[in-house]
């Protein structure tokens, strides 16, 4: 028999090979797209605003879309058609005015800045104003309220002060009252009250008297001589000595006494601070 040739075959490893590359290519998609997921959510979590700047380009393209949706040639035609006729030197020309306007415009606005600034200086000058007015205003109320707690404790002591008065006039009105007792007189005579003062000079008033005229002398000659009027039968000299009169005491009596043997004198020591009429 005669031997056949022996053929080999690679389909079935072909087969294989092909197979295994196309897995291979899907694994690595597969890896690719996760990876690009992964760097994706990255640079979102790097970046808090990158949505924000997603969703800002998307506005973006989505108006620049519109704007080229709405632009018509036949416009811009119409729009450029005055100049296409014309020269470079022409255009030169237009486009020297232009920049002519663009350069005024912009002193203008340069202008209104300056004005701007200038406003804006004033407002902090105006500002500061009131700052220093509010200073001033609450530096006059605190010194107000001073002043009312000033006048309240004025207001207080005043008060103090007139309950003090109340209580003098009452202590006076008492010792008025125990003078009346003490000078109510000797075998019903009327008593002449005579104020031996610390300088040497006295004082003299009829008691009780309505008016309280009140007579003063510098020496004890013109005191006898005033003396010498009263009738010694209505009349009777009451002498209140105060301190520094206690020493001439001897002395004020017997020149009395010379005006009438009879006259019969009454002596009461009075305080220097004691107000006797």
């Amino acid at each position: 028999m005669r031997k056949k040739d022996i053929q080999v075959s690679f389909f079935s490893f072909q087969d294989i090979v092909t197979s295994l590359s196309g897995v291979m290519i899907i694994i690595v998609l597969v890896l690719a797209l996760q990876l690009v997921d992964q760097t994706t959510n990255a640079i979102k979590r790097a970046n808090p605003e990158y949505e924000k700047l997603i969703h800002e380009s998307e506005e973006a393209r989505n108006r620049l879309a519109t704007a080229q949706s709405e632009i018509v040639p036949s416009e811009w035609e119409e729009a450029f058609q005055p100049f296409f006729g014309l020269s470079t030197q022409e255009l030169k020309d237009i486009l020297k005015m232009d920049q002519q306007v663009v350069e005024e415009q912009t002193k203008k606005l340069e202008g209104i800045r300056q004005r701007c600034e200038n406003l804006s200086k004033l407002i902090q000058e105006e500002l500061v104003k009131v700052d220093e007015a509010r200073q001033e205003r609450d530096s006059s109320q605190a010194k107000l309220t001073e002043v009312e707690i000033r006048n309240q404790s004025l207001k207080d002591e005043l008060q103090m002060h007139r309950e003090e008065e109340e209580q003098l006039s009452q202590k006076l009105e008492e010792t008025t009252k125990k003078l009346s007792f003490a000078f109510r007189g000797i075998n019903n005579l009327r008593p002449l009250l005579v104020e031996c003062r610390n300088d040497g000079s006295f004082r003299a008033v009829e008691y009780p008297a309505q008016s309280h005229e009140v007579k003063e002398f510098q020496n004890l000659f013109t005191l006898c001589v005033w003396l010498r009027n009263y009738n010694a039968k209505e009349f009777y000299p009451v002498l209140l000595f105060r301190r520094g009169s206690l020493a001439r005491s001897s002395e004020i009596q017997s020149a009395i006494k010379t005006i009438s043997p009879k006259i019969q004198l009454g002596r009461e020591p009075v305080a220097d601070d004691e107000v006797v009429f």
